[in-house]
């Protein structure tokens, strides 16, 4: 059996790009658009959980808008295929800002991890500044490890930051998964596109 892939060109930036130009100008994303690509992005992950493929790389350069305000999840370049659900990851690898307590710890990691990163890109997506931001990298793993968590964005409705603080819980045995977010009942009510 062959495995095949079609790569298909679309106009994207990375919702990095957006951030930054964003917050050059100070100006945070509307609720509802944080909440719509949050959800696209849910979504991805929970298609590739599914099939047992961490990602392991999750930050909003690897995530990519369309023109017409669609989600594009990319570089799939260290994801890693789990043999079961069941089944633990050990490498240590990623981009530091994103990379969760577990990692960091070298303790064996899951998708769990894949969710903290997530948490971590919808923080910035709605204060278009890192969820964990340091001087240095001893500091910043510090603060990562320890739980020392960022305060919540509060131009939002709270219910948002109570899920962003649920996937940035230092156990990752307290984060929910990707379909339990995406059944939030915050998360039906703000955003119409979850099935």
């Amino acid at each position: 059996m062959t495995a095949s892939c079609t790569l298909r060109w679309v106009s994207v930036k990375a919702v990095t790009f957006i951030i930054d130009s964003n917050s050059k100008r100070a100006n945070c994303y509307p609720e509802r658009q944080v909440v719509e690509w949050f959800v696209q992005i849910a979504m991805a992950l929970q298609y590739l959980h599914e099939r047992n493929i961490l990602h392991r790389d999750l930050k909003t350069q690897n995530i990519f808008l369309t023109k017409t305000n669609i989600i594009k999840v990319g570089d799939l370049g260290i994801a890693r295929v789990l043999e079961n659900q069941n089944d633990m990851a050990s490498t240590l690898i990623g981009t530091p800002y994103y990379m969760s307590p577990e990692l960091f710890s070298n303790k064996p990691y899951n998708h769990k991890s894949d969710v903290w990163a997530l948490g971590c890109c919808v923080y910035e997506m709605s204060t278009l500044k890192h969820a964990f931001n340091a001087k240095d990298m001893n500091s910043l793993v510090y603060r990562i490890v320890e739980g020392k968590l960022p305060q919540m964005p509060s131009r939002y409705d709270p219910q948002l930051g109570e899920l962003i603080k649920s996937m940035l819980c230092k156990r990752p045995e307290d984060r929910p998964d990707v379909k339990l977010i995406l059944r939030q009942p915050y998360i039906k009510r703000t955003n119409c596109h979850v099935p």
